[in-house]
Order: structure tokens, then C-alpha cells, then sequence
């Protein structure tokens, strides 16, 4: 279960998506602001430490761990928390991940846009109520012609 013990969220684990390092370097240059959300898999002081040992903290705007604020996703206030400490709006945010509930459904019922990460292709599961905003394999979906864009953009 070593994976789960990883840090998770909007690029995440680096090993998880192969691609999140280099997303996130073509990322620095925009005015895109970067979050991390951490499930409670740990207490915050643990979390921390990851990502710490693996060296993220520069790659985010915004790290909000559960473990240190007592809430977290699929909550709505962890989501308005991130934003209010990020300064944007809910029209402005993208919410990226894997997690259909935590990542898609809470966070459209707040306005936000939702990405679903569909790492091995499989669609969406059957009898899934969640609808995605845009589903994509690969952060580096994201970054069409250097820079970011919404489907359809």
C-alpha cells in the first residue's frame, strides 16, 4: 500500500503521475496558482515530512493538509479554506484528481471546475453518476501549445 502512504490531490505523487514533474515545471511560468490537498493518511506533521522528503513544497502556491486543519475533501469548507487562502474564486479553480466524489462531485457543487484523472483509460465506471468537466490521462493534457487551456479552448 505504499502508494497510498504517498501524497495525494491536484499533481500529486510525482512517481503516481509520471508526468506531474514536468507539468508542473511548464506550470512555474504561468499565473496559474498551484494547490496540494492531502486526505487524512496521516497526521499532518507526517504528511508534512513527505513532502518535504520529496522535495514539492516550491511546486505549490498553497499546501493544505487535513491532518493540521482538522477538515478536508470531500468537505466544502476545505475547498472554500484553499480558495480564501489562495485568493480566487470558485469560477477561477480547477479541481484536478482521481477521486470522482472528492474531486469531481463536491467541488462542482461549489462552482469549480472538475478534471477527472482517468490514469488507465477505463472511463468512467458504470452507473456513475459524476460528470466531469473534462477528463484527461495525463496532466500534459493540460498544457496544449504551452499554455493552459479548458476543452474546447
Amino acid at each position: 500500500m505504499e502508494d497510498r502512504e504517498r501524497i495525494r490531490g491536484a499533481r500529486l505523487a510525482v512517481n503516481r503521475y509520471q508526468d506531474a514533474a514536468a507539468a508542473d515545471q511548464q506550470l512555474e511560468n504561468t499565473s496559474v496558482v498551484r494547490l496540494e490537498t492531502d486526505p487524512a493518511h496521516g497526521a499532518g506533521d507526517t504528511q508534512r515530512a513527505k513532502i518535504e522528503r520529496f522535495e514539492l513544497a516550491h511546486r505549490f502556491d498553497h499546501i493544505q493538509i487535513e491532518g493540521e486543519h482538522g477538515f478536508g475533501k470531500p468537505e466544502e469548507r476545505a475547498y472554500l479554506h484553499a480558495m480564501a487562502a489562495l485568493g480566487v474564486s470558485a469560477g477561477e479553480t480547477w479541481m484536478i484528481g482521481d477521486n470522482l466524489e472528492w474531486e469531481v462531485e463536491a467541488p462542482q457543487r461549489l462552482g469549480i471546475y472538475a478534471i477527472w484523472m482517468d490514469v488507465h483509460g477505463d472511463g468512467l465506471p458504470a452507473g456513475s453518476t459524476a460528470r466531469p468537466d473534462r477528463i484527461i490521462r495525463s496532466l500534459t493534457e493540460l498544457l496544449p501549445q504551452g499554455r493552459i487551456a479548458k476543452s474546447g479552448s
